[in-house]
């Protein structure tokens, strides 16, 4: 029986600078040398149905996130049978479904039904595609909150390819977009991943799979498929060519390269933009992550420890988590699904501070608000919270020296 271990932990960058460092205009970055976690929002372990910012908004059990051009993240609220909306400043709403409410209605906002869905993609033109997993369907949302069955029959399982309803799966768990707005589906059920036209045409490009979970496109159009039953990551081209990319097929948490790596049911999975792959590892409440060579290292997370520890690298601790998806700076998003969070996971290298003298004054940015800003005289002194946490900052003191540094939230 796992144990749930818990205690405070704010994270802090060792983000300092002085004003004196910028009389010629530059902007500065600091580094990081791991991926600093935090949650973004969400109350730990605790389930509800709240809106609000941050810590208020209340979850059961997400699983799946994706963040738009805009940088606000949609999240399957899976067990209240919604997807929710939350902007950059963490200001959670419900975008679709009726809370606690299954079923196969088509409608707008709260008059669309939903049952249990897992996972989220988003096309071109800025439609959201759920994995709507009980009731055997792909739905598809308008950015005005229409909802819509794209392809299968709702609450109907079965496994045929088709156009539209005439499509059967059996829980489809995990969807995303190539770059020619074809959908791949990880067909859990049935084993298979399915591809999905944007005229809703289905048909099945590979099989063989057990219990796949998610799927992810690269920037090449490499498919990267969650093979949670077999404890393996594969690859595929569109052709259905299966290649092994990590994972002995044992149970196992080993660091390692290709087969020489193992997983305990990995839940989902996520592809950067140096198609370096990420890895929800469900059974062993860790985030991995796997270069294109096939090299596998934990990056979030303690083996077996259940919690919800805020900190960096393996300090961290989650709980059966079952989303991961990556911004468009390269940051991480985790659906911690049984502490009832959204986590953030702050990219290693450039910490996004960036700091210019302009017409005087010093301005201040960040792109990650999970952090906010704090300053102080000198560089061991004690730091205060600016006056402001969301970027831009100006600070038009003028003269002396100033120290800044990013806090997690």
């Amino acid at each position: 029986m796992h144990t749930i271990q818990r205690k405070t932990f704010t994270p802090l960058f060792a983000v300092i600078f002085s004003t004196s460092l910028l009389i010629w205009g530059d902007v500065n970055r600091a580094s990081a040398q791991a991926y600093t976690w935090t949650t973004f929002v969400g109350l730990p372990t605790v389930s509800g149905t709240n809106n609000g910012t941050r810590s208020a908004a209340l979850f059961n059990q997400p699983t799946g996130t994706i963040e738009d051009a805009a940088g606000n993240l949609y999240i399957a609220d899976e067990q209240n049978n919604l997807i929710r909306k939350c902007t950059a400043n963490g200001v959670v709403t419900a975008f679709a479904g009726s809370a606690g409410n299954t079923g196969t209605n088509d409608g707008t906002g709260t008059n669309a039904l939903f049952n249990q869905p897992s996972n989220l993609a988003f096309d071109s033109a800025g439609n959201i595609f759920v994995a709507d997993t009980f009731n055997h369907t792909i739905r598809k949302i308008t950015p005005a909150g229409l909802v819509s069955t794209f392809a299968g029959l709702g609450g109907t399982p079965g496994f045929k390819n088709g156009t539209g309803s005439g499509a059967l799966f059996n829980q489809p768990n995990g969807i995303a977009f190539d770059s020619s707005n074809n959908l791949y589906v990880a067909d859990g059920v049935n084993g298979a991943v399915r591809r999905v036209t944007t005229n809703a045409v289905v048909s099945t490009v590979a099989t063989g799979f057990y219990l796949p979970e998610q799927v992810a496109v690269d920037k090449s159009n490499i498919i990267y498929v969650d093979d949670a039953g077999n404890n393996v990551i594969r690859k595929m081209t569109p052709a259905g060519v299966v290649s092994l990319l990590a994972g002995s097929g044992a149970i196992g948490s080993k660091d390692g390269t290709g087969a020489g790596a193992e997983f305990n049911y990995p839940e989902s999975l996520t592809v950067d933009s140096s198609s370096n792959v990420f890895v929800a590892d469900y059974g062993n409440d860790t985030i991995r992550m796997i270069t294109p060579a096939g090299v596998v290292t934990t990056i979030g997370g303690q083996v077996g420890i259940m919690g919800t520890n805020d900190a960096t690298g393996t300090n961290a601790l989650f709980n059966q988590q079952e989303g991961i998806s990556v911004d468009k700076s390269d940051n991480i998003y985790v659906a911690d699904t049984q502490n009832n969070t959204i986590r953030i996971g702050l990219a290693p290298g450039a910490v996004p501070l960036g700091m210019q003298r302009v017409g005087g004054q010093l301005v201040l940015t960040w792109t990650n608000s999970a952090f906010s800003l704090q300053s102080a005289p000198t560089a061991n002194g004690t730091y205060t919270n600016s006056p402001t946490a969301i970027s831009p900052y100006t600070n038009s003191t003028g003269s002396g020296q100033q120290y800044f540094r990013l806090k997690g939230n």
